[in-house]
């Protein structure tokens, strides 16, 4: 069954819910007036989570997207008995957000009623729009401040709301609905009310004790869809542009590493210190680097016919990357420049002849700088690619992988074996560009054996141009080669053997 709100399409998630649907549908238009029907809220009313709505509106949401996800990976409420995620749960995931981001009580309910419009379900409300508000009762195990600030302005303000405090949400889920009710001194009639709810396991209780229950499981790709997320570093790559399996594989096991290999084996010598300085630049470019995606996708679906756009982008169609993107990028930079030690500093102010300023305040300023540069050369770089024609577009991936790579150069000292293996890399992700501009079957082509191809002919060219340098004899020579080995030979077996 499907039915149609204010501007979007509503459906059942199958055909038993199209028939309860369908049932309730039927009951209230048979004229009794003296029914109250109980309208569970989460998934119901609400075509989401009320309790994951207010977690995502905690901001910074980068920081406490990192403490949710911790709390999910040690799960603390596990100690707390059976049914602990059904009962503790969200009672430790909110104090956790309230203490340590507690103006959320007051930023909150300022964005609560543009979320509730957003994923009210209009189908729903549209078939209890001629019931009077009197006789809708709002009962959930959300919480209740919640549950509020999400209905005030709108007439489910009036209606009454049946639902634990923060502190009351753990006894509720274990007594139970028709218990809560009971302590709240709100009666429910079982021959006469009518129960709305989403989930028949969690109501089993209210369920059995009302003659007209309604399960009804709502679905709607468009209102149903979260609420877009405070910006988060990564986000876009992992989620809405590629997947986190594609960012694992290409940034950090591909990309990372390249950058690493290059300049963090050799001029000041190894250390951890250069090693994590190296990861949080690279961090801010990619930071920056995701904007010109998102712009890459904006473009691409005004001017392309068929944009190669994923089900994401149009999920999180007003993600906002800018201007929290910069913030980031600069506090990556200066926490990749302020953890060097004052030799690597200087040495690196005295490159731009700097020296004189010294590795205090003033000098790492001056190298956050100089990084800061580059990241605007580098998404100048992305806004030609972008804004140039797709038959052109191949010629202005170069600079823009060029910008990417080589930027590091200013700051960090790189080898002739350093060069190779960057300049392999970005033959390797231009020739898998480019044979797929021109129409070609990406799948045929080992893009990690044309690196490594690349780089072994690149190796004896450096060895007879510099053979003072010994490049054969270092390991750090090896350890590049090793790493374009392992990388390209699965890819190897799959593309040119397997098929």
């Amino acid at each position: 069954m499907a039915g149609t709100g204010a501007d979007m399409t509503y459906v059942e998630a199958d055909a038993a819910s199209a028939d309860e649907a369908a049932r309730l549908s039927k009951t209230l238009a048979d004229g009794k007036t003296d029914r109250t029907y109980f309208v569970d809220f989460d998934h119901t009313l609400l075509l989401s989570n009320s309790t994951e709505v207010f977690l995502r509106s905690a901001r910074p949401y980068a920081i406490y997207a990192i403490l949710l996800a911790v709390l999910k990976v040690f799960r603390p409420w596990k100690l707390l008995g059976a049914n602990a995620d059904f009962v503790w749960r969200d009672t430790i995931r909110a104090l956790a957000i309230i203490i340590t981001a507690p103006w959320i009580l007051l930023s909150f309910p300022k964005k609560a009623r543009a979320i509730f419009s957003h994923q009210i379900n209009r189908k729903l409300d549209a078939m209890l729009a001629d019931v009077p508000i009197e006789k809708i009762v709002i009962i959930s195990f959300g919480f209740r401040f919640v549950i509020k600030a999400l209905v005030a302005g709108t007439r489910y303000e009036q209606a009454r709301i049946v639902a634990p405090s923060l502190f009351g949400a753990v006894t509720a889920r274990q007594i139970g609905k028709i218990r809560m009710l009971e302590e709240m001194g709100v009666r429910l009639d079982p021959d006469r009310d009518v129960m709305i709810t989403d989930n028949a396991v969690d109501d089993a209780d209210i369920m059995a004790h009302c003659d007209d229950g309604f399960h009804i499981e709502w679905t709607d790709a468009q209102a149903a869809a979260p609420m877009t997320p405070g910006y988060v570093p990564f986000f876009y790559t992992a989620k809405i542009k590629r997947t986190p399996g594609f960012f694992i594989k290409q940034v950090a096991l591909e990309e990372l590493p390249i950058v690493l290999l290059a300049y963090g084996l050799f001029g000041w010598g190894f250390s951890l210190a250069t090693w994590i300085s190296l990861g949080l630049l690279f961090a801010a470019l990619i930071v920056v680097y995701e904007i010109g995606y998102a712009e890459n996708d904006q473009v691409g679906l005004k001017t392309e016919e068929k944009p190669k756009l994923t089900e994401a982008f149009f999920k999180y169609q007003n993600y906002r990357l800018e201007p929290q993107a910069w913030i980031w990028a600069f506090v990556l930079t200066a926490l990749a420049i302020w953890i060097l030690n004052d030799a690597v500093t200087t040495q690196m102010l005295g490159r731009f002849g700097w020296a004189h300023l010294g590795t205090g305040l003033a000098g790492q300023l001056a190298m956050v700088g100089v990084w800061f540069g580059i990241l605007i050369i580098s998404r100048i770089a992305f806004w030609v690619f972008n804004k140039a024609s797709l038959r052109w577009r191949v010629f202005a991936y170069l600079p823009l992988h060029v910008s990417k790579y080589f930027g590091f150069a200013l700051l960090f000292p790189i080898t002739a074996i350093g060069l190779a293996l960057l300049y392999a890399h970005i033959v390797r992700t231009w020739a898998l560009y480019a044979v797929r501009r021109a129409g070609g079957d990406i799948e045929f082509l080992s893009s990690q054996f044309v690196r490594l191809a690349f780089l072994i002919l690149l190796v004896p060219v450096m060895v007879m141009a510099a053979p003072q340098q010994d490049l054969l004899g270092q390991w750090q020579t090896w350890a590049i080669v090793g790493f374009c080995v392992v990388r390209a030979l699965p890819e190897i077996r799959r593309k040119m053997f397997a098929r």
